[in-house]
């Protein structure tokens, strides 16, 4: 399932297809996100209502990875909070419906410090389809303020982009006296778009808390990283601002 260690687009969305005559599935990632134990047990919760499960039978699994050996419940409110650590990246959610003979669906969610993925497969490709739109919609409302590390690179390098094209239009257009501003502009701007280049590998994409109820906020190197992308950005856009101003008054 996994395809990148970073996505610098919106996540697509994924197309249902028939493998074998009656027999759907869709694959597709899902949004950055960052939640809690609540929400991963509200997760399970509607994936396993009687809405969706149609009157099958359900069984579900919940699956953490960690280095010490991997931790396996039936909900997430079945693991001892004590046996997690604050923070996990690594969580799988299987959701099997059929009857007492065999499985007929099945929908398993992935979430990864580099993506998040759901898998489903089926004999009913309009469930398969509703379904999928569900955990999109849930996982959607649980995005980091920064929305996807893709999203902050791209954003980054077109602000630095722009910063580089506008300083080589000054210094092309422009009188000797622009010749500063226009270095300080082409200057911030390369060095945004170092930083874009950077950001992705060290913001996770998917964090989640087992052992609290609130959603876990940024590492403290994750904070360092978009505090110091800001902050160049930031300062440039202000020197910028301040030696144009100087260039045109003097």
């Amino acid at each position: 399932m996994k395809e990148s260690a970073t996505h610098p687009h919106e996540p697509p969305p994924g197309e249902v297809t028939e493998v074998t005559p009656g027999h759907f599935e869709l694959h597709r990632l899902l949004p950055s996100s960052r939640m809690s134990r609540p929400d991963m047990q509200a997760l399970l919760g509607a994936l396993t209502e009687p809405e969706v499960a149609g009157g099958l039978l359900v069984h579900a699994g919940f699956h953490v990875r960690l280095e010490a050996g991997d931790v396996i419940g039936d909900s997430p409110d079945t693991i001892p909070p004590e046996s997690l650590p604050p923070e996990c990246s690594d969580v799988f959610l299987t959701v099997d419906f059929g009857d007492r003979e065999r499985y007929q669906r099945q929908v398993l969610v992935v979430f990864e410090p580099d993506q998040a993925a759901v898998s489903i497969t089926g004999n009913d490709p309009a469930w398969i389809g509703e379904t999928a739109s569900r955990i999109v919609e849930f996982v959607e409302e649980r995005r980091p303020w920064f929305r996807y590390p893709g999203f902050l690179q791209r954003a980054l390098l077109i602000a630095g982009m722009t910063l580089v094209t506008l300083a080589a239009a000054i210094g092309n257009f422009a009188g000797s006296e622009w010749r500063w501003p226009a270095t300080w502009i082409f200057v911030t701007g390369v060095t945004v778009v170092a930083a874009s280049a950077l950001v992705p590998g060290q913001l996770r994409y998917s964090v989640i808390s087992l052992t609290g109820t609130q959603p876990p906020g940024n590492s403290s190197r994750e904070n360092t990283v978009l505090g110091i992308a800001l902050a160049i950005f930031s300062i440039g856009v202000v020197g910028s601002g301040i030696s144009s101003l100087i260039a045109l008054t003097g």
